[in-house]
Protein backbone atom coordinates (compact mmCIF):
# COMPACT_ATOMS: atom_id res chain seq x y z
CA UNK A 1 0.00 0.00 0.00
CA UNK A 2 1.03 3.43 -0.99
CA UNK A 3 1.88 6.29 1.60
CA UNK A 4 -0.87 8.47 0.47
CA UNK A 5 -3.12 5.88 0.24
CA UNK A 6 -2.20 4.64 3.87
CA UNK A 7 -2.88 8.00 5.27
CA UNK A 8 -6.32 9.00 3.80
CA UNK A 9 -7.68 5.40 4.53
CA UNK A 10 -10.16 3.67 2.46
CA UNK A 11 -10.52 0.75 -0.22
CA UNK A 12 -8.57 0.92 -3.35
CA UNK A 13 -9.73 2.42 -6.47
CA UNK A 14 -11.91 0.24 -8.33
CA UNK A 15 -10.89 -0.44 -12.10
CA UNK A 16 -7.66 1.44 -10.89
CA UNK A 17 -9.20 4.40 -11.14
CA UNK A 18 -9.96 7.09 -8.31
CA UNK A 19 -13.86 7.53 -9.61
CA UNK A 20 -15.31 10.99 -9.04
CA UNK A 21 -18.86 11.18 -7.74
CA UNK A 22 -21.26 13.13 -9.24
CA UNK A 23 -25.38 13.41 -9.32
CA UNK A 24 -27.63 12.80 -11.69
CA UNK A 25 -32.04 13.87 -11.90
CA UNK A 26 -33.83 10.59 -12.80
CA UNK A 27 -37.48 10.00 -13.67
CA UNK A 28 -39.05 7.40 -11.35
CA UNK A 29 -39.98 5.28 -14.44
CA UNK A 30 -36.07 5.27 -15.32
CA UNK A 31 -34.90 4.65 -11.49
CA UNK A 32 -37.39 1.46 -11.77
CA UNK A 33 -35.60 0.39 -14.95
CA UNK A 34 -31.70 1.03 -13.90
CA UNK A 35 -32.88 -0.86 -10.41
CA UNK A 36 -34.85 -3.74 -11.89
CA UNK A 37 -31.38 -4.59 -14.78
CA UNK A 38 -28.98 -3.91 -11.57
CA UNK A 39 -31.07 -6.70 -9.77
CA UNK A 40 -30.94 -8.78 -12.44
CA UNK A 41 -27.19 -8.80 -13.16
CA UNK A 42 -26.25 -8.87 -9.66
CA UNK A 43 -24.50 -5.24 -9.67
CA UNK A 44 -25.38 -1.64 -8.40
CA UNK A 45 -26.65 1.21 -10.37
CA UNK A 46 -23.88 2.78 -10.71
CA UNK A 47 -21.86 -0.19 -12.31
CA UNK A 48 -24.78 -0.43 -14.67
CA UNK A 49 -24.75 3.48 -15.71
CA UNK A 50 -20.94 3.43 -16.08
CA UNK A 51 -21.45 0.25 -18.20
CA UNK A 52 -24.25 2.06 -20.84
CA UNK A 53 -21.87 5.20 -20.86
CA UNK A 54 -18.49 3.13 -21.70
CA UNK A 55 -20.77 1.43 -24.33
CA UNK A 56 -21.86 5.13 -25.86
CA UNK A 57 -17.99 6.08 -25.80
CA UNK A 58 -16.88 2.54 -26.93
CA UNK A 59 -19.14 3.19 -30.11
CA UNK A 60 -17.94 6.97 -30.99
CA UNK A 61 -21.60 8.67 -30.35
CA UNK A 62 -21.44 11.54 -29.72
CA UNK A 63 -23.75 13.20 -26.81
CA UNK A 64 -27.28 14.19 -27.82
CA UNK A 65 -27.28 18.27 -29.08
CA UNK A 66 -30.77 19.20 -27.75
CA UNK A 67 -33.01 17.15 -25.18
Amino acid sequence: MNEKRRKLGGRPPKFDETMIKTAIFLRPKQIEWLDSVADREGVTRTDIIRDLIDAEMDQGLAPRSSP
